[in-house]
């Protein structure tokens, strides 16, 4: 009897554990189809959920990266999916899947293509609007379109996301795949494998555009701007190659290179007699990176050039995160100058900037050129250098293009300036000609 009580009840036991083990694989299984910090099916769902979809859809978030670093974890994932929600709205409530950090996608089926231009029209008109995510957030889309042949779902996602990428780079709203796509990414591909001797050759220099002082009307520096002078394609715009580097992981050290020239270079200024400053743009995602850090000090150390003769340009985020703001105060305990660019001009964005170890503020161009024929801007302009001032910090405009402007910006106390009406971005050698020119002066 108490054998076969026994029995029974391990046979139970069985049951329970080989239906435990059931519910545990459905439960994993549907898991791994949800990315686990949105909670949004995922990029294997897609692919699950392809079946007979004619075209897949991708929507690349326009800088999310950088704008969700300035807001932190939390709020940029919150951000994601108020984004897929939108889309889900434009698109008659079809599913919104996940398939990487920046983009989200939407399969279409046979049938779907007389609407699909409606749909798109829909999801530009309801992106118009910022997102409130505790503070408003403006987000633009880069959309493409892909057909998915012979079942190749991945092929086609892939392709979706090149032709978003293409639609980004010529300013469309949505672009669909062609075999030019696919030759530009071979293209990109080959760029991506002459990077390192593009830079021990020579071909990747670095431009300097002058920056004048608005009071005594004399050049006090410049901003270092990468370029690229390939043997064969000639001159590659930054804008084909700069995002190709951030996308690969290969921007870090491209940016070493450029500090590094910048300082050999302005350098050599100073022993010429002209003692400037220089300015080097640094993309906010190696701000947490404090190897790179340790290598901007190792430059300095090794260097004649003072350091308070350079400026790290941040454009487009507020640091925000710890780490951001560790490596700002690095930066300013080994001399360096700090600039913000393109801030928010907002009080509240402005009032941040108070609290972090900035040097400098610097207004964006479109607000610039809209200076003399829009009495807004030239409201928001005067009002920013006025309340940047007043928390210590030196403000410098760019885009300058004509004279009217120019001699605006020295009224409202604005400290200095750069455009192509003071000068154009040019090599070391001719802007030491250019400075030949005109009596020059310490930064």
């Amino acid at each position: 009897m108490a054998n076969g009580m026994a029995f029974i009840a391990l046979s139970l036991i069985a049951v329970v554990a080989f239906a435990i083990y059931l519910l545990a694989g459905r439960w994993s299984g549907r898991h791994a189809l949800i990315d686990r910090t949105t909670g949004l099916a995922n990029r294997k769902a897609l692919k699950l959920a392809a079946g007979d979809a004619a075209q897949i859809v991708v929507a690349r978030l326009e800088r999310f990266s950088a704008i969700a670093a300035s807001m932190g974890a939390p709020l940029g994932t919150a951000l994601f999916v108020k984004v897929a929600e939108r889309l889900a709205i434009a698109n008659e409530e079809r599913r919104i899947y996940q398939i990487d950090e920046v983009s989200l996608a939407w399969l279409e089926r046979a049938g779907d293509e007389a609407c699909l231009e409606d749909r798109l029209e829909a999801i530009d008109r309801i992106m118009r609007s910022p997102i409130d995510c505790g503070r408003l957030i403006d987000i633009s889309l880069n959309i493409g379109i892909a057909a998915v042949e012979s079942g190749q779902v991945e092929q086609a996602v892939t392709n979706a996301s090149l032709a978003a990428i293409y639609a980004a780079r010529k300013a469309l709203r949505w672009h669909r795949f062609s075999g030019h796509d696919e030759q530009e990414a071979d293209w990109h591909l080959s760029l991506l494998s002459e990077l390192d001797a593009a830079m021990t050759s020579g071909q990747l220099w670095n431009a300097y555009q002058p920056k004048l002082d608005l009071m005594s009307g004399r050049i006090i520096g410049a901003e270092a701007l990468v370029r690229w002078l390939h043997p064969v394609r000639g001159p590659i715009p930054p804008a084909s190659f700069i995002p190709l580097l951030e996308k690969h992981g290969r921007v870090r050290e491209v940016t070493l290179h450029v500090i590094a020239r910048a300082i050999e270079e302005a350098a050599q200024w100073e022993v010429e007699g002209a003692a400037l400053g220089v300015s080097v743009n640094v993309p906010p995602a190696l701000l947490p990176d404090s190897g790179f850090v340790d290598q901007v000090g190792k430059m300095l150390k090794g260097s004649a050039m003072a350091p308070e003769r350079i400026t790290i340009e941040l454009a487009g985020i507020m640091p925000r995160r710890q780490t951001d703001v560790v490596a700002l105060e690095r930066w300013r305990e080994m001399g360096l100058g700090i600039s913000i660019v393109d801030a928010d001009t907002s009080l509240s964005s402005l009032e941040q900037l108070r609290k972090l170890p900035v040097t400098e503020l610097k207004i964006e161009q479109n607000m610039i050129r809209e200076l003399t024929s829009d009495e807004t801007a030239a409201i928001i302009v005067r009002s920013t250098i006025d309340v940047a001032h007043e928390f210590g910090l030196r403000v410098i405009a760019e885009g300058i293009e004509d004279a009217a402007s120019l001699k605006l910006l020295a009224e409202m106390g604005c400290d200095a300036g750069q455009g192509f009406h003071l000068g154009r971005p040019m090599s070391a050698t001719n802007f030491r000609v250019f400075l030949g020119g005109g009596a020059v002066r310490a930064a």
